[in-house]
């Protein structure tokens, strides 16, 4: 089996439930996608984590995932298309999950996101062939109700590769309108004397975190993270370079987390990151047998060098209680006092 290794940042560094659901499983369909299609430790792990759903066409589902995400498909989203629909569904709402699949938290241009949820949702034919909605579908993400949340989407279609999330500007449903009515009373005039009573109504509205979309494959719920200080760090991997290497730098207050590759000369430069910001530095390797795995403890500059002190081999399991010891489940409701005030 092919060997997958990941880095987390470098050894230096400078610087639905639902009647219509006919099947719910943990197992692959016979037509599998990119994804699937390839080897390597986060592509068992991929496989492992996915549900599958199937429904008619005519009449659409409401599927809510194993992690909570709520996923609404209305009838005939597919146009033309009347038939079964297979989806499969891979829910990640964990930094751990995050780690083994090999995802990140930035745009293309480098802005730094934090995540409420990220995941991998694709409808296919009877043939096995992807389906793309006609109209739009519905998602809410399990893990937040933050209305500056928004949705991005990645063309990623390799597991290898680091996704770099493109941002739907227009999927946030609208805001919600509410209308309250109140009740006031006065005094009537003597010698009744009487409460009079009447009602007024006052309006307002309320911020949506759902989503709807047209778009399948890697969907993200996140919101920008603005610093006030941003520098550049350059990575020095050199002593890496014949090895297949991921760098992350994974932040202790914030669900988030970058992911980088070296260039052919084994240089690596994290481009605005946030001064004076603690980080996780890790080095993890991944193949079906073992993890090689590394952690330092920094607060981010511009002249940082971190040297891993131990290099541990450790099993599956092992790795897996390790990061659920570091990262608790509920990243998003950690440190919330230090997030960023918009």
């Amino acid at each position: 089996m092919k060997k997958l290794v990941y880095m987390i940042l470098p050894v230096i560094l400078f610087g639905c439930h639902s009647d219509d659901i006919k099947d719910l499983t943990k197992k692959n369909s016979s037509h599998d996608n990119d994804i699937t299609e390839q080897v390597g430790y986060n592509v068992e792990f991929f496989s492992e984590s996915q549900q599958n759903y199937s429904f008619h066409s005519a009449k659409g589902i409401d599927i809510r995932g194993l992690e909570g995400t709520k996923i609404s498909i209305p009838k005939y989203c597919f146009g033309e298309y009347e038939g079964i629909v297979k989806v499969k569904l891979v829910e990640v709402y964990d930094i751990n999950e995050m780690l083994k699949l090999n995802l990140s938290t930035t745009t293309g241009n480098d802005l730094i996101l934090e995540t409420g949820g990220m995941i991998f949702f694709q409808p296919y034919d009877s043939t096995g062939a992807v389906l793309h909605p006609k109209n739009k579908y519905v998602i809410e993400f399990s893990k937040n109700r933050n209305s500056k949340m928004k949705l991005f989407k990645s063309e990623r279609k390799n597991l290898e590769e680091t996704p770099n999330w493109e941002l739907l500007p227009e999927a946030k449903k609208p805001p919600e309108k509410k209308v309250k009515r109140i009740r006031d009373g006065y005094y009537g005039i003597p010698p009744d004397g009487d409460t009079i009573f009447y009602e007024s109504e006052i309006e307002s509205f309320e911020e949506q975190y759902i989503f709807e979309t047209l778009h399948v494959g890697w969907l993200n719920c996140d919101m920008f993270l603005e610093f006030d200080d941003l520098i550049v760090q350059s990575v020095d991997v050199k002593a890496h370079i014949n090895e297949d290497y991921t760098y992350f730098i994974v932040f202790e207050n914030y669900n988030s987390l970058i992911a980088r590759k070296p260039d052919s000369k084994g240089n690596l430069k994290f481009r605005y990151v946030p001064n004076k910001e603690p980080v996780y530095c890790m080095a993890l390797s991944i193949n079906s047998g073992e993890v090689k795995f590394g952690i330092e403890n920094i607060e981010l500059s511009e002249h940082n060098e971190v040297r891993f002190s131990k290099i541990e081999v450790l099993s599956h399991n092992v790795f897996n209680k390790r990061m659920r010891e570091l990262f608790s489940k509920d990243v998003w409701s950690r440190n919330t006092e230090s997030r960023v005030k918009f």
